[in-house]
């Protein structure tokens, strides 16, 4: 392996020096003028893509029985999204970087946050839902 890499960094500076030389000759030779230049290529527009929402799996359950499925739910003043996060769980769980609140956000971030809030707090925050869908 490092035989390889010996010769490849060696033809590496073999070809930088040569083309060096040529360019040198060249502009003696007065070809140098003549040299046409190409343009960089235009660089095509890049599509990006939209973060796919996640597929349907257990959070879709909670959020049917906590809100109906409504992932922009309101209707209760304390808790909001999908999942009924209130407002302290939600900023603490990093919900903050999408919006102030869950119902704000896309049914991804929510899912997001709730993944972080069960890897600290298993299904004890959904604790009625979580037991009707038979999550615990």
């Amino acid at each position: 392996m490092a035989r390889f890499v010996v010769g490849a960094m060696f033809g590496l500076v073999v070809g930088v020096v040569g083309a060096a030389a040529l360019g040198i000759h060249a502009a003696a030779e007065g070809g140098g003028q003549d040299i046409e230049t190409e343009s960089p290529p235009e660089e095509a527009p890049v599509a990006v893509e939209k973060t796919p929402e996640p597929a349907y799996g257990p959070f879709d359950k909670l959020a049917q029985c906590e809100s109906g499925s409504d992932w922009h739910n309101t209707r209760n003043p304390i808790y909001s999204g999908g999942l009924q996060f209130d407002r302290q769980t939600w900023i603490a769980y990093g919900g903050g970087a999408y919006a102030p609140v869950a119902a704000g956000a896309t049914r991804g971030q929510q899912i997001e946050i709730a993944t972080r809030l069960r890897a600290a707090r298993g299904y004890q925050p959904w604790p009625v839902c979580s037991r009707v869908v038979g999550l615990r």
